[in-house]
């Protein structure tokens, strides 16, 4: 008796690669500095320094005067009294100068964060006549103004560079978030790694605005990586492909009473299978091969993706369709009974056919056998081994 088994398995198509790579931008550098007191320059981060003069006739000299406005201050009635009480006269009176414009435009600076820091007092003299008066609040006027100047500058490049800051800051913190949520959502199949992004020294409001505009496009290259990686994963999840393979396994032959004997088969991804045998009356290494026979069918399946990765097959039924034996030779045996059987996994028979071997014919079958039998495959994975046995029966006596 020869008895071979035919058998099928399902292996899930397995997605490589699914590792989603994305980027995180160095931290952001911020330090602070200082401004001159005769040239305010930029400065650094958010801070910086300007100075305001005081300016009295001497030592001894108040501080008050009245300006006319915040640009350009301008002596009062009382200074032009004076000018008039002094005229020529070689008395010698105190020069009252109103620096209220400076102290305002220092606290304005220094309320945005620049820094702000007085000058030693200026000595403008002792005026004794009218022209001497005039040249002096001239000087003290002028330099008020270019004082007042500096403030302003300094407050105005503090603004922007707080502005630009913010941004930039701003936009490291999306992106820290962008990456810190993808690698924890992305349950180790995402990956991140920190790449070099200069921000200048903290002197330079462009650099910031470079540093922020650089994040931005960082931020939108991973946010691309990130949806196709998803896209990518959601495939696999919804992924129903499974590839169909078959063996052919022989087991219980005696090969030194009945000879060699061999099959072969395959199945297609549609589940059509075809399992060929040759026949062997012992006589077959001196007369040749008896004769060959064919079993066709079908093994019928549906997929189901789990949402998970995995999927679930369906092995529903197996269709048996045909058997053709093609005779390539008389039968030499003393006893020419020759039974061929299919039997499901069950044991139960499915098929069976008597004949003699030394005649072609062609039987169909059309007969279903009911599997009912679910796998559920992660990606890679096989199913194992799913058989239905082929027995044949082929039996000799002795001359």
């Amino acid at each position: 008796m020869l008895k071979k088994q035919g058998k099928g398995y399902f292996r899930k198509s397995k997605v490589y690669g699914l590792v989603c790579g994305i980027a995180l931008a160095g931290a952001l550098t911020f330090s602070a500095g200082n401004v001159l007191a005769d040239e305010v320059t930029a400065i650094d981060g958010t801070s910086g320094t300007a100075v305001a003069t005081d300016h009295t006739k001497d030592s001894a000299s108040n501080t008050q005067t009245q300006v006319a406005d915040d640009r350009q201050p301008t002596s009062t009635n009382d200074n032009d009294t004076y000018a008039k009480q002094a005229n020529m006269s070689s008395a010698a009176q105190d020069v009252p100068v109103d620096n209220t414009v400076v102290t305002r435009a220092a606290e304005e600076a220094r309320q945005v964060g620049a820094e702000v820091t007085q000058d030693p007092t200026q000595d403008k003299g002792v005026p004794t006549t009218t022209a001497e008066l005039n040249k002096a609040q001239s000087e003290i006027a002028q330099d008020q103004t270019q004082q007042v100047n500096k403030l302003n500058q300094a407050k105005q490049e503090a603004l922007e560079r707080k502005k630009a800051y913010a941004q930039a800051e701003s936009a490291y913190q999306d992106l820290n978030k962008q990456v810190s949520d993808a690698v924890v959502q992305g349950g180790g199949k995402v990956s991140s790694e920190t790449v070099t992004q200069a921000s200048g020294n903290g002197t330079d409001v462009s650099a910031y605005q470079d540093y922020t505009t650089k994040v931005r496009q960082q931020i939108e290259a991973n946010r691309q990586a990130i949806q196709a990686f998803q896209e990518a994963l959601e495939a696999v999840y919804r992924n129903t492909n499974v590839t169909v393979n078959a063996s052919v396994a022989v087991q219980d032959v005696d090969n030194l009473t009945y000879g060699n004997s061999i099959m072969t088969g395959g199945i297609n991804a549609d589940g059509s299978f075809s399992f060929t045998h040759d026949m062997n009356d012992g006589d077959n290494d001196v007369a040749g091969i008896l004769g060959t026979g064919t079993l066709t069918g079908r093994l019928n399946y549906s997929t189901t993706a789990n949402g998970d990765g995995t999927i679930t097959v369906h092995l529903k039924n197996v269709e048996l369709y045909s058997y053709a034996y093609t005779a390539n030779r008389a039968n030499h045996a003393v006893d020419q009974r020759i039974n061929f059987q299919v039997y499901s996994i069950g044991g139960n028979n499915v098929y069976n056919t008597y004949h003699s071997g030394g005649t072609s014919f062609t039987d169909t079958i059309n007969r279903s056998v009911t599997l009912g039998h679910d796998y559920v495959l992660t990606p890679g994975q096989a199913s194992g081994n799913i058989g239905f046995w082929l027995t044949l029966l082929f039996k000799v006596k002795s001359l």
